[in-house]
């Protein structure tokens, strides 16, 4: 986890706190046609579980914080990531769209009607993986983007294309 950084502005320290989602930049080359299928675009991390989660908010994968092996057949894959709550002071506190550190990850699983929500332990981590690719100039690039778009359109029930 990321430590708070102390500040000195005008002879007073000022305590930044971490940021509540860390963004990662991932450079590659590519070809144009490249697809985004199987690309973790966020990190969930908590004492004993690293959740991957695709630019639909799927959970694809789910690994253990300490050795990252992957924990195949584990509840959470293909649960839908809706955001983070924490309990306290006689409220409940929601953040969307996403988890932030100190509060729970919540999944939605299952399909209606039989819906149910998961939370996990507390985060610790958040982390936004934005792709960057490079691609050769001499290639056409539509390709690519009508590939890659299809990642970001929403696939939950009443969003989304028909």
């Amino acid at each position: 986890m990321v430590e708070s950084e102390a500040v000195e502005l005008d002879g007073k320290t000022l305590i930044a706190p971490p940021p509540f989602v860390e963004v990662e930049l991932v450079y590659e080359a590519a070809r144009a046609g490249v697809t985004s299928e199987g690309w973790c675009a966020l990190e969930v991390w908590t004492q004993n579980h690293v959740y991957e989660v695709d630019w639909g908010m799927r959970c694809f994968a789910v690994r253990d914080a300490r050795t990252r092996a992957e924990q195949t057949g584990h509840r959470l894959v293909g649960a839908l990531l809706t955001g983070g709550q924490h309990r306290g002071g006689g409220s409940l506190e929601l953040s969307f769209p996403l988890p932030r550190p100190g509060n729970s990850a919540v999944f939605e699983v299952g399909e209606p009607p039989r819906v149910e929500y998961v939370t996990t332990t507390e985060v610790s981590r958040v982390v936004l993986r934005l792709r960057v690719m490079s691609i050769p100039e001499d290639e056409d690039s539509s390709p690519s983007w009508k590939r890659l778009s299809g990642a970001f359109r929403a696939t939950r029930r009443g969003h989304g294309a028909p």
